[in-house]
């Protein structure tokens, strides 16, 4: 009976340990790429879905499964707005998904001077 439990111990054991291997892995999977990184224009094209987001490519996250994964979990996997933010290497993945779901796109200053005609401007702002 004695072996019995212990068994059972022994693999409860083995079960807590790799739990808490993998909570570590995800962890540091979940952590800034580079804390000194600054902030980049990173464009999202329309209809483009999460997986195709190259933002392991871009060097912006450590682990782009890891990404969809908390996307998931949070419910903003479907939510990703086209456009061009800024994001940065700094950032959590946490921080990176709220800007990419979000809709706040990097905007422009354009300055129209009065008295321009219609294709004046449309060439200024192309």
């Amino acid at each position: 009976m004695r072996g019995w439990k212990l068994a059972v111990w022994a693999t409860l054991a083995d079960g807590a340990i790799a739990a808490g291997v993998a909570a570590l892995w995800v962890a540091e999977r979940l952590d800034a790429v580079d804390p000194t990184g600054e902030e980049r224009p990173f464009t999202v094209e329309k209809g483009t879905s999460l997986a195709q987001v190259a933002l392991e490519r871009e060097g912006l996250v450590r682990d782009a499964r890891v990404f969809i994964a908390l996307a998931e979990w949070r419910e903003l996997a479907g939510r990703l707005h086209a456009g061009e933010f800024d994001v940065s290497p700094a950032w959590t993945p946490s921080r990176i998904l709220d800007q990419l779901t979000s809709g706040r796109v990097r905007t422009y200053a354009v300055s129209i001077p009065e008295g321009l005609r219609i294709a004046d401007v449309a060439a200024r702002v192309e």
